[in-house]
């Protein structure tokens, strides 16, 4: 078996978010500035390595997806964004289905999507309001 990474799955992740209507940029590794008006940042958030009784090693990741718009009109930002965190979700949640293929097979599975506002957050000295998608407890198989 091949290792999964945090790499990969990032990259694998920020793909399928790409891949959603509405989204202007969600590159897997975000540069200083977006000149996108809809923009997504996926990241590692959190992250532990168990190892059970049996000898199985995996990470416990929590990978977060914080979709983002600049802010100009709350009602207006928050009107374009809602329909897109519909999207996403659906996207990430087909992944791990029969419709999809768990990120290239980058991640075994994970257990919540937890989506928060994101009321005041500055990205590249510009403020945006937006949404994040939290991936819990996603789990990567490793090789140690």
């Amino acid at each position: 078996m091949t290792a999964q990474t945090l790499v990969g799955a990032v990259t694998a992740i920020a793909a399928v978010v790409d891949g959603v209507s509405g989204i202007e940029a969600a590159p897997a590794i975000p540069k200083e500035n977006l000149n996108n008006r809809t923009f997504a940042l996926t990241y590692v958030m959190t992250s532990a390595v168990e190892i059970s009784e049996t000898g199985t090693k995996q990470h416990l990741v929590l990978i977060a997806i914080d979709l983002l718009r600049p802010l100009v009109n709350l009602n207006n930002e928050l009107t374009i964004l809602l329909p897109i965190v519909d999207a996403v979700s659906t996207a990430l949640i087909t992944e791990m289905t029969s419709g999809g293929d768990a990120f290239s097979n980058t991640i075994d599975t994970f257990s919540i999507l937890r989506i928060e506002f994101l009321p005041s957050y500055t990205y590249s000295a510009v403020d945006c309001i937006g949404y994040r998608i939290m991936m819990e407890d996603t789990k990567l198989k490793l090789d140690l």
